[in-house]
């Protein structure tokens, strides 16, 4: 999706990317390995054309206390820690990043709003936030804290299952 919501043509490149980071500083976005999805990808930086994705990346998190994708069309995250996620919450920044660089593996459907890019890239524009919560919510991303059991119970649920448990959460 673009940041109006329209979902991107599969075989079109978007023109502009989005990577958020707690990082407010940054002038380049230079290639990390820090977090692998594929060895052999090696370092690389994340983006994705989805304005509201890219915020759930805006916290420091692992799946350890929490969840984040799209589920039937809509953004969400799930967090088990109110306090943790309260502790670590010091706003960021999203950045706009220039399409020129950035490739996606088509063949890994499980990824497909990921694309990366081994060289590094300067960002075109940047948006600050001062929360993390609120960059997720003004960009339209279902944002709910849960019992650890309701977390865990959604991380192995089938697609059908997240989209009537997101629906009992209600927004």
């Amino acid at each position: 999706m673009n940041e109006t919501g329209e979902r991107q043509p599969e075989t079109e490149k978007p023109p502009l990317f989005y990577h958020a980071s707690a990082n407010r500083h940054l002038e380049r976005l230079e290639p990390r390995a820090e977090t692998v999805r594929d060895e052999a990808e090696g370092a690389v930086v994340f983006a994705t054309p989805e304005k509201d994705l890219a915020s759930t990346f805006m916290l420091p998190k692992d799946d350890s206390w929490s969840a984040s994708g799209r589920v039937n069309g809509r953004a969400f995250a799930l967090f088990a820690d109110r306090d943790k996620f309260a502790a670590l919450d010091h706003g960021g920044t999203l950045y706009v990043l220039p399409a020129e660089s950035f490739g996606r593996d088509d063949r890994d459907e499980h990824h497909r709003s990921e694309w990366t890019s081994q060289e590094a890239v300067v960002p075109i524009e940047r948006i600050d936030y001062d929360s993390a919560l609120t960059a997720m919510q003004e960009n339209g991303v279902r944002v709910h804290f849960v019992d650890a059991a309701t977390l865990a119970e959604f991380q192995r649920a089938n697609p059908e299952r997240k989209v009537e448990m997101l629906d009992q959460l209600g927004a």
